[in-house]
Order: structure tokens, then sequence, then C-alpha cells
């Protein structure tokens, strides 16, 4: 009777063994599955914020570029237009005049290249200004990604005083003063 007494007792500790090793075994599932799927979610938030980041960028770039074909677009048709009327007027002239004084009848495009440049600089350096704001909003988003968090959302700017509420501030205190000398009026009206 012995023998079968420890063969039972080593039956019972074998199911036992086995029931915490599969609990264990359960446990560590369970929570390397919700370890990849908060990994899994972080990279998908990754992924997301990358890709705004990469469309919001392109934006910029598109937005610079049609500026800048568009102002040096306008300032060569002027620059046509004017060297088409310097060679008219120097064809009109002859070239004995054309000859006497060839500045004359030089097109005046200066200002228009002038300011097509300085238009074309403003534009790149604002963009340029944008994108490394982008650039910096998508690594902090990447970051926050990663962590877990959520982006910062941007700061409201303070709120400042305005002429209107520092009446509306004057006059409350008065108002306050003013409600108890109506209610000792009214009382005396009552008697």
């Amino acid at each position: 009777m012995q023998v079968q007494e420890i063969i039972e007792k080593a039956k019972a500790r074998v199911q036992n063994l086995r029931k915490d090793a599969e609990a264990r075994v359960e446990k560590v599932r369970g929570e390397a599955k919700s370890r990849f799927e908060l990994v899994n979610g972080r990279a998908e938030n990754v992924i997301k914020v990358s890709t705004d980041t990469v469309k919001k960028a392109g934006d910029v770039v598109t937005k610079a570029a049609k500026t800048v074909a568009e102002t040096n677009k306008a300032a060569g048709k002027d620059l046509y237009g004017k060297a088409v009327s310097s060679v008219e007027k120097a064809r009109g002239a002859g070239v004995k005049a054309v000859a006497q004084k060839p500045a004359d009848f030089l097109p005046q495009g200066r200002d228009t290249v002038t300011k097509a440049f300085e238009t074309s600089k403003k534009t790149v350096v604002k963009s340029a200004e944008d994108l490394q704001k982008l650039a910096t909003s998508g690594i902090n988003g990447v970051k926050a990604a990663v962590e877990g968090k959520k982006p910062a959302a941007k700061k409201a700017a303070p709120k400042r005083a305005t002429a209107a509420s520092k009446t509306t501030a004057a006059k409350k205190p008065a108002a306050r003063k003013a409600a108890p000398a109506k209610a000792a009026t009214v009382k005396a009206a009552a008697e």
C-alpha cells in the first residue's frame, strides 16, 4: 500500500507541477502578447506621424516651388516684353542712333530681376523655416509615439488684459458697493 500511496503522491505532484508550469507559460505568453500589442500600436503611431510629417513637408516644398516658379515666370514674361520693345525701339531709331548711344536701347529689367530674386529668396527662406519647424514637430511626435505619449498640443498664447476687461473689472467693485445701497433704499421704502 505504501508504494501505491507514493505513486499517487508523485502523480499529484506531477499534475501540480504541470498546472503550475502551464500557468507560468500562459502568464508569459499573455505578457508577451500585451507587450507585442503595445509595441505594435506604438510602431503604427510612429508610421502615422512620420507619413503625416512627410506629407506636410511635401506640401510646403510644393507650395514654395510653385511660388518661385510663378514669380520667375512673371519676371521672364516682363523681361521678354521689355526686350521686344527695346528691339522695336532700336529698329525704329536706326543703326546710327543705336551705335551712338547703345545704353539707351538696352531693356530696363534690373528692377524686375531684383524683385523676382528677392521674392524667391524670401519664399525659399520661409519654406526652410517651415520645414525646420515641421521636422522638429515630427521628431517630437515620433519620440512621443515611441514613448507611448500623446504629442504635446500647441500651447495657447497667454491672454492679455484688454481695455474692455479692465473696465469690466473696474465696474465690478462699484456694482458690489451699489448693491447694498440699493438694498438699504428698498428697506427704507418698505418701512
